[in-house]
Formats: structure tokens, C-alpha cells, sequence
């Protein structure tokens, strides 16, 4: 990861955000949605009278899905907008309009997720409800809706995951972590995954091109990953960050997490404040932290003040501070990524790297024999013979010789 640059600045208090289809997206606590382009110009429309609750961006559509309220109350509704069809006003249109409410039972509504094939949509609740939508999600009436109750606690993250045969819905709560497979209407089939859960905004998909799995950040230091194979569910790999978890966000193959800033907290050498005033920085910050979770390293982490959202959009990273500015943070590109691991002999590091990169082939033999060096002048001679033979057909053969049979002499001495 490389450094933040600012781009715009958002001089409203945003409560939700999301993005997706080019667009940033930032609800704001009036009632007004305020999309981000990729010049960074700002368009507002008014989508509540009150407030915005909770926002999707579809990925891949020009569809936005809202849920907030129009009058005082519990009174959830849901909003479906379509950026691409206008009203007499300019704005984009409400092509739906439904009650966000289980049963018939007025209860605040903790989240949303969406499908992208637009057909599928589910809404977390506080009394533990999951309301299943199945249908044109912009058609209320074609629309047929199941609650799935999960417990009593509040609901704090849903996400959809589809394979070749099978549909599923993660959710996460306050107190467990629960899979439903979806895949056949009315016959759901409901799998606890965990006796854990997560607090809101605290659990993703983490997408790659082999596979997805869905993650939680707990309030210590760990963080679980949960998956499902074949017939298999479980938990994952776990993960130790730091800090009491604030929000995560996936990008590739990164993991983003952000915490509360212990003072106890270790820290990169990057330091980064979006501070542009002479007063001493605040002590409560939130760390930023990116995880390459294929490869098992620490990418990035430092701390900035207040963090209000992590969008990903346009293939990099985007982060709204509690100044309200928006900043970017940049990914270096490989060979600088390498050459920096490489000066801190990170140097296994850079081969899982360059592999996952499908790095070219006499990249990598360099790499082997730089490796094989170090470990050679380490006086790790058996390990650096295990480099050089992983150079032969490629390297010159008398350098890898004359390195093995030094290596042979000195074992003997």
C-alpha cells in the first residue's frame, strides 16, 4: 500500500456509505444521498424526510437500496433508486417504495444486503428477524418475503454467497454467526456456524477468484474467517489485530480492518494524520490496518483521526475521515512492492507474493538465487541449497555448482 491523497470533502455528517457502479456513495444524517463521481463531483438528492438508516450500492447496476425513515417511529421503509432514469427534478427515481417491518412488528432495521442478480435481498433487524425478499427487488409485488428468526439479538451483518449449485446467506449477530442455504424457496436450512458474533459493520465477504468466505472482527484481538465446503462448515484461520474492531472492508485479497487505537498499540513507521492545523493530534485515533490474507502479511498500518467509512471503487481504496475529508489510498505497484520487501529481506514474503502475481519465470529464479544468497551468508547453508536447486535449468549452472559445493565444504568442516 502506498500513501493518502485527499480528494473532496464531504461538510456533512454522513451516517451510511457504499459504493459501487462509479460512484461513491454517503447518506447523510438529513436524509440526503450524496454520489461522488470519478472527477470527484458531488450530486445530492433528498431520498428521506428524516434519516437514512442503512444504503447499498449495487456493483454492477445504476440501482441504489436504501432503508430510512419518512416520519418519527419505527417506520423502516425501503428505497429503491435507478441513477439512470431521472424525475422531472433531475433526480434520480424511486422506483419502489415497501415497509421494512417483520411481521407486522415495528423494530429498527441493523442491515442490508443485496444480490447482484437483483432477485434476491435480505434485511437484518434488532429483535433478531431476517426478512428474505425473493423477486425483482424493484418491484414490490413480485416481491415474496419470508422471515427467518435467528434468536433475540440484533442482526449486524448479512451477505449473500453463491456457487455453482447452491445459494447461501451468511448472517452475523451480536452473539453468533449463522449460514442459511437459500437455494430452494420455503425449504431454508439454517447451519450455526459460531457462538460468537460481531458488532455492526464489523463482518465482509472476502472475495477472491477461488472462493468467498465471510469474516467478523471481534471486539479483542481476533479476527475468524468461517467457511463452507462440499458438506463442510466451520471455522476458519484466525487472525490477531489489535484494538476493538470498528469496521472491516475486503479489497482483492486485503483485508481491511480499522480499530479504537490502543496507546499500547504498536505502530509501522508510517504515520499518517489528515491534520493540517499546528495542534497537538488527538490521542483517540482509529489504526488502519490491511491484511494480505493469501499471503500472510501485513501490508499497511497506520492511525488516522475518526474514521467514518472504507469504500473500495475504481480499484483502489477510499477512506472518509472525521474531518471529513476523503482520502485515497494507493497500492504500489509489484515491482515496487517486491523491491521493498526484498531491502527488508522479507524475502519468502516476496516469493508467495510474485507466485500469487503469476510473476514471470525469470523473475522468480532471481528471486530463488537472491534468497539462496541471503540465506547462504546467513549461514543457513541447507536452506540456501534448497533456493539454488530451484534455479537449475534457469541460472548458470557453475554459479549453483560452485554455491553447492562450498556449501558441501563447509558442513564437512
Amino acid at each position: 500500500m502506498g500513501y493518502f491523497k485527499c480528494h473532496c470533502s464531504m461538510d456533512v455528517k454522513v451516517g451510511v456509505a457504499t459504493s459501487g457502479h462509479g460512484n461513491l456513495v454517503f447518506g447523510d444524517s438529513e436524509g440526503n444521498i450524496h454520489l461522488v463521481n470519478r472527477s470527484f463531483q458531488v450530486t445530492t438528492f433528498r431520498a428521506y424526510e428524516l434519516n437514512i438508516i442503512l444504503i447499498e450500492q449495487l456493483r454492477h447496476t445504476a440501482l441504489i437500496v436504501t432503508i430510512g425513515e419518512d416520519e418519527p417511529g419505527v417506520n423502516p421503509l425501503i428505497k429503491v433508486w435507478n441513477l439512470e432514469k431521472q424525475d422531472k427534478h433531475g433526480n434520480p427515481t424511486c422506483v419502489r417504495i415497501s415497509r421494512a417491518i417483520p411481521n407486522n412488528k415495528p423494530t429498527p432495521a441493523t442491515a442490508l444486503c443485496v444480490h447482484d442478480n437483483l432477485n434476491l435481498m435480505a434485511v437484518g433487524f434488532h429483535d433478531g428477524s431476517i426478512v428474505l425478499f425473493r423477486g425483482d427487488v424493484c418491484r414490490e409485488r413480485t416481491n415474496k418475503q419470508k422471515v427467518l428468526k435467528d434468536g433475540s439479538v440484533p442482526v449486524t451483518g448479512l451477505a449473500f454467497k453463491t456457487t455453482a449449485k447452491f445459494l447461501y446467506l451468511y448472517v452475523s449477530t451480536t452473539s453468533s454467526v449463522v449460514l442459511f442455504n437459500i437455494t430452494v424457496k420455503d425449504k431454508e436450512i439454517k447451519v450455526h456456524l459460531d457462538g460468537l458474533g460481531c458488532t455492526k459493520r464489523c463482518s465482509v465477504l472476502a472475495e477472491t477468484v477461488q472462493d468467498a468466505n465471510f469474516m467478523i472482527g471481534r471486539d479483542d484481538v481476533r479476527l475468524f474467517l468461517y467457511f463452507k465446503v462440499t458438506t463442510l462448515y466451520g471455522r476458519g484461520p484466525c487472525y490477531a489485530v489489535e484494538g476493538q474492531k470498528v469496521l472491516l472492508q475486503w479489497f482483492r485479497s486485503y483485508l481491511v480492518i480499522v480499530a479504537k487505537e490502543d496507546k499500547n498499540m504498536s505502530r509501522s513507521s508510517s504515520t499518517i494524520t489528515t491534520s493540517t492545523t499546528s495542534e497537538p493530534a488527538e490521542r483517540d485515533k482509529h489504526m488502519v490496518t490491511v491484511l494480505d490474507i493469501q499471503n500472510k502479511f501485513l501490508v499497511f498500518s497506520a492511525p488516522i483521526k475518526e474514521v467514518r467509512a472504507v469504500l473500495v471503487e475504481w480499484g483502489t481504496i477510499y477512506i472518509l475521515g472525521g474531518d471529513h475529508r476523503v482520502f485515497q489510498l494507493s497500492e504500489k505497484d509489484l515491482q515496487s512492492k517486491l523491491t521493498l520487501l526484498f531491502k527488508k529481506n522479507l524475502y519468502d514474503v516476496s516469493i508467495r507474493i510474485a507466485k500469487s502475481q503469476q510473476y514471470d519465470a525469470e523473475g522468480l529464479v532471481d528471486m530463488f538465487r537472491q534468497y539462496g544468497d541471503h540465506l547462504y551468508t546467513k549461514g543457513d547453508h541447507t536452506a540456501a541449497v534448497d533456493q539454488y536447486i530451484k534455479t537449475i535449468g534457469k541460472l548458470e549452472p557453475s554459479y549453483v555448482i560452485r554455491k553447492v559445493q562450498l556449501v558441501e565444504l563447509l558442513c564437512k568442516t
